[in-house]
């Protein structure tokens, strides 16, 4: 049973570090309805986990008898395959979060490059346009002498 409550244990840090960078990456992105869709479903399968653990915990604490305590020997092994599976989920979900997110930012660097271009092209076609001025500029002046 160590090594499933050390399971629950990493699960446990590291939410606060997934959700901290979900918080992050929405408001980057905050227009983008899959990536929060995917936050979504990444918090429900966090709440789900939290939910079942906090579930089972009150069930192990209120075991006392023998034949409680053969239920919970049982319900060890069942909560193992079962946490399991939540942890998957969670990271199933984590895993399609930041996939999205990714799409995201190619998105958005595709973005800044289409209006890096077209400044410059709108910025060659200033200077053309200046530099047909100061041709014009020569001219009348070369004409009025």
């Amino acid at each position: 049973m160590k090594e499933v409550a050390d399971e629950i244990f990493e699960a446990l840090f590291q939410i606060p570090i997934i959700l901290s960078g979900a918080q992050r990456v929405l408001v980057i992105y905050k227009d983008s309805k899959t990536l929060q869709a995917w936050s979504s479903a990444l918090y429900t399968s966090i709440l789900h986990g939290l939910g079942y653990v906090l579930s089972y915990l009150r069930g192990k604490s209120i075991s006392r008898s023998l034949k409680d305590s053969m239920k919970a020997l049982v319900q060890q092994s069942s909560f193992r395959l079962d946490i399991d599976e939540k942890i998957k989920d969670i990271t199933k979900y984590r895993d399609a979060f930041n996939v999205e997110a990714d799409i995201c930012q190619k998105e958005m660097v595709k973005k800044m490059r289409d209006m890096t271009e077209t400044g410059r092209d709108a910025a060659q076609d200033v200077q053309l346009k200046m530099n047909a001025m100061a041709r014009a500029l020569e001219v009348a002046s070369l004409e009025k002498q």
